[in-house]
């Protein structure tokens, strides 16, 4: 009698070695010892299969991680996934590495038949080659070959294996027709004898794709008829009276949920914003349908989700559609860094296992799993400076001046016969408004980094370069102002920094920082609290800050993208700001954050990973927590004054 092997027991090979198993003897591989172990224990954690279907074939099948156990086959049934890599090119790795795996113990006379989906011809050019290479043996004399593709509707229980019906091939006439007789003996619905594998690898193809366009083609439908208030059910019922229609319907493939209130990074019209789910949906320009309670929304514009990829880490992915619904059965996960993560009882997560990833069900996940978190961000931005010329070029009441030189060396262009007005008051005071300077902009090709941006008069004067570059000490700036920095409005805009009158060190930098800047400032002491606030009235400075969206108060406090996503000298010095100004040290050894933002709290905890720093996250919102002596170490540079000393000498005196 037969035996088969099936390497790959997904969604695909479980059910096709289940089916062959009331017939024959089957030995199920996979390299995945977890997936193993529970099929040994009747448990399916794709839900294609039942408790008691496993247990019903239990006997005719072997479930195996171990290479040589496949020798007892002499036919090899190969259902491993074809994926697509990052630039959509078929990714053959695991084919090739399942071609080459069987091809070690490929016997004279045995048989290989491939189900996965590939492109016309690969079987034969890719998968063979590797199968002789491997075996020492020599195609269509020692061993042969089938293609005979799977189309498993995954969750469909009606549509199972054996009822579907099934195209085979072969290397030669006589194996196909023995591929063919076997596929028969299980399959209900009756099985297609193609001529050729290529041809059998094509049809495929074409059933995919065939599909997909109608899909695609019934949601453009979908789409129209929900804007001329038609329900798309009774148009497709009523189509569907002639005999050659197809009856497609509006559809996609999707995971389950989250409630709304997680995190993410959305990358359009090249900013990237930290949004919650529910924020992101709320602003969305899309066009929306509804169907069967789903709200389905194709974005207007091009948007981009940080996202996590197995193969090549996180990365900004293109997001074709957003889907909103009602759903009832959440559960909580606790993770050992203390965060709390709420997903819809069937929702798919990734899980670490023994150096590979597998997914489960969130109702399936046990104490002990490992699921992906951000650990490194990628870097977007680089060499980044803000153009105050281009960024305020429509406010009114900003005169632009030079640093060193005078407008009297452009004689030539600073005249009535460019600017079309008198021109001597310009020359006398030696400034140029900026609307008169945007005329000339061209003509005088001037390195923009060398002016100043003057507005106010008297005692109210302040300027601000006209070219600002965002380093390490302009980042700083930014973290000083996300813990103890406020934007006002009364008369004018004014940056406020409040700070304990005894950090000295900590004063004593952003001073330095606003002078480097040429920022006027004033300091003044309160006199009930023991506090400094030191004050920046100059309304480009805050408009500077509006535009980099870093919030006006405590509440809506936001690290700017374009220093998220930087290099890490420059994420390493917003943190610095941040910490020295709401971070704190305790006994005996614990460095705690707090904020009352909840975007810049993620946006914090993102940073701290991203520089292996891993923090514990309390029951108070926006409360975390640093204990691991390591972690601490690495810190050391966040603080100043008499945090860090105490910092520093917990380390020294901890065993």
């Amino acid at each position: 009698m037969k035996k088969i092997s099936i390497t790959g027991l997904g969604y695909v090979g479980l059910p096709l070695a289940v089916a062959f198993a009331k017939k024959y003897k089957v030995i199920g591989f996979d390299i995945n010892n977890k997936r193993i172990e529970e099929l040994k224990n009747n448990y399916d954690r794709t839900l294609e299969v039942s408790k008691e279907d496993l247990k019903s074939v239990k006997e005719n099948i072997k479930y195996t991680s171990n290479l040589e156990d496949l020798k007892e086959a002499s036919i090899h049934i190969i259902t491993v996934p074809t994926p697509i890599d990052k630039h959509k090119n078929p990714d053959l790795r695991p084919l090739i590495m399942a071609s080459r795996s069987v091809g070690r113990i490929l016997k004279q006379g045995d048989i290989v038949i491939y189900e996965s989906t590939v492109y016309p011809g690969c079987t034969e050019e890719v998968c063979v080659p590797e199968l002789e290479k491997e075996s020492g043996l020599k195609f269509n004399e020692d061993f042969f070959v089938g293609y005979s593709p799977e189309r498993i509707n995954p969750g469909d229980k009606e549509h199972t294996v054996t009822k579907i019906k099934k195209v085979t091939s072969g290397s030669t006439p006589k194996i196909a027709k023995e591929i063919d007789e076997l596929y028969k003996s299980i399959i209900e619905a009756g099985t297609h004898l193609a001529p050729s594998i290529k041809v059998a690898e094509a049809a495929k193809v074409i059933e995919n794709a065939q599909r997909d366009i109608n899909i695609a083609f019934v949601n453009e439908l979908a789409l129209i008829f929900d804007k001329l208030n038609i329900d798309t059910l009774e148009v497709l019922e009523a189509a569907g009276t002639k005999w050659n229609f197809l009856k497609f319907k509006p559809g996609l493939v999707g995971g389950h949920c989250q409630i709304g209130s997680e995190y993410i990074f959305v990358r359009e019209k090249q900013k990237i914003k930290t949004y919650t789910f529910e924020e992101f949906n709320e602003q969305l320009k899309s066009k929306d349908i509804t169907y069967l309670g789903t709200t389905f929304r194709f974005p207007k514009n091009e948007v981009e989700v940080l996202s996590f990829d197995p193969f090549n880490g996180f990365k900004f992915e293109k997001a074709k559609v957003f889907t909103k619904r009602k759903y009832d059965k959440f559960i909580k996960i606790k993770t050992s860094t203390g965060d709390v993560l709420t997903f819809s009882d069937k929702h798919p997560l990734i899980v670490e296992e023994n150096g590979k990833y597998n997914v489960k069900l969130a109702n399936e996940i046990k104490v002990g799993d490992k699921i992906p978190t951000i650990s490194k961000l990628p870097q977007i931005y680089k060499d980044i400076e803000f153009n105050l010329i281009d960024l305020f070029k429509n406010e009114k009441g900003i005169r632009v001046k030079i640093k060193n030189g005078s407008w009297r060396d452009y004689k030539e262009f600073v005249s009535k016969k460019y600017l079309g007005v008198k021109v001597s008051n310009f020359l006398y005071l030696d400034y140029l408004p900026l609307e008169k300077y945007l005329l000339i902009r061209d003509e005088l090709n001037i390195d923009e980094r060398n002016l100043f941006l003057i507005t106010g008069r008297g005692p109210s004067l302040s300027k601000i370069p006209a070219v600002i570059k965002l380093n390490k000490e302009f980042s700083r700036l930014i973290g000083y102002y996300l813990s103890e920095g406020c934007i006002t409005k009364d008369k004018s805009i004014r940056v406020r920094f409040t700070i304990n009158k005894d950090e000295k060190e900590f004063q004593e930098d952003l001073e330095k920082i606003l002078t480097k800047l040429d920022l006027n400032y004033s300091i003044y002491d309160d006199k009930n609290f023991n506090s400094r606030t030191i004050k920046v009235s100059n309304r480009l400075f805050g408009k500077l800050l509006e535009y980099l969206e870093v919030g006006r108060n405590s509440y809506d406090k936001n690290i700017p993208d374009v220093i998220m996503f930087n290099s890490n000298e420059i994420r390493k010095e917003v943190l610095k700001g941040i910490f020295r100004g709401d971070g704190g040290f305790s006994y005996p050894r614990k460095v705690s954050y707090f904020t009352s933002s909840r975007r810049l709290f993620q946006q914090v905890v993102l940073l701290l990973k991203h520089f292996d720093v891993m923090p514990f996250i309390q029951n108070r919102i926006g409360l975390l927590e640093i204990y691991n002596l390591e972690d601490l170490k690495k810190i050391i540079d966040f603080f100043l004054d008499e945090k860090r000393e105490k910092l520093l000498n917990a380390i020294k005196n901890t065993k």
